[in-house]
């Protein structure tokens, strides 16, 4: 996978209602993947004595058990393989103002789009009812605004609030478009094990279907999600809210305490499901759904020397700090609720 990342911003400084500090710019990530890997020969499997059933529930078996030969459609000779050459630029901009209202209290505003396309790994128009791109969202799905604060409660630097607000988007991993777009391909076949020479059973350069034994049935574990209706028509954006507040007081010259709350909370997710064909019972498919609700909460206290809440938007002033010494300490305790096989992060 190749990935080029570019940005350029512009910041404007003015007043108007206190000092402003205006900056916007513009957020560009390539990426593009020409992938052509997997088995470089069919995966034999043994299931010595054992048997199985066919389509119709019969069970079937061999002399000897059954056997399975990993195989694809694409270069049957070979296993488990992932091929295409795709891209899936994403496209962003933001804006957002530091403004600062007096000597006490500092806001800080924005806002934040991109565009997002999710490419399809077969492209093939037997296969793929889709076109190039089976999902995507423009700048008007994924609008992420955020806002954020700091203030110096008595005016001396000795007690700081802060807080903020935000939504935050995720773009899709490519691996989503290798297993449900056609990028992963993989046939599994069945046959009865008739012969004990396992190195004889695949040896016809016809096989699949010309192996040796009785062929049982054959499933596709990687049937594309490509027709109309494998993608959901409503389908949205993950997006994740996180709101965070806290208050800062300097104990000492040397010595300060934070108290932080911090609350994360799954809005939409996006999965991909796979399920049995339920015309031929022999190949499996897989498409995107939405999850919603998975709230996370989260308080801790930090003692440090100096202050900077990576999670939200605010710088808070820094307490005195030694110049020979420093330590820490931090306790945090949180909980989580929800159902969803993702994770916040």
């Amino acid at each position: 996978m190749q990935r080029k990342y570019v940005q350029g911003d512009l910041t404007w400084y003015g007043h108007a209602g206190g000092e402003h500090q205006v900056k916007g710019g513009v957020q560009i990530d390539l990426r593009s993947e020409n992938i052509n890997s997997g088995n470089l020969q069919q995966v034999v499997t043994l299931n010595w004595g054992n048997a199985t059933a066919d389509p119709t529930g019969r069970t079937v078996s061999g002399p000897f058990g059954y056997y399975q030969v990993t195989s694809n459609g694409a270069s049957p000779r070979q296993g488990f393989i992932t091929q295409g050459d795709v891209n899936s630029n994403v496209y962003g901009f933001f804006v957002q103002d530091a403004w600062t209202l007096s000597d006490r209290l500092t806001l800080n505003l924005g806002i934040r789009t991109e565009s997002e396309k999710v490419p399809a790994y077969d492209t093939s128009s037997d296969v793929n009812k889709l076109g190039t791109y089976p999902i995507q969202f423009g700048f008007g799905d994924k609008l992420a605004p955020r806002a954020g604060f700091a203030y110096d409660i008595k005016g001396d630097g000795t007690w700081k609030a802060f807080g903020s607000w935000g939504m935050f988007y995720d773009i899709f991993k490519l691996d989503l478009g290798q297993q449900s777009f056609g990028g992963a391909k993989w046939i599994e076949w069945y046959f009865t094990l008739d012969n004990p020479n396992f190195e004889s059973l695949n040896s016809n350069s016809n096989c699949p279907p010309a192996c040796s034994g009785a062929f049982i049935t054959k499933i596709n574990e990687r049937l594309p999600s490509l027709n109309q209706g494998d993608v959901s028509a409503n389908l949205k954006p993950m997006r994740e809210q996180e709101a965070a507040f806290g208050v800062e007081h300097q104990l000492a010259a040397n010595m300060g305490m934070t108290i932080r709350y911090v609350h994360k909370q799954l809005d939409r997710g996006i999965e991909d499901t796979g399920a049995i064909d339920p015309i031929t019972t022999t190949s499996r498919t897989s498409s995107p759904i939405r999850a919603k609700g998975c709230p996370r909460r989260s308080t801790s206290w930090t003692t440090v020397p100096s202050t900077r809440d990576p999670r939200a938007s605010t710088r808070c002033p820094n307490p005195g700090v030694s110049t020979t010494a420093s330590s820490s300490r931090s306790t945090s305790a949180s909980r989580t609720d929800g159902r969803f096989t993702g994770a916040i992060s």
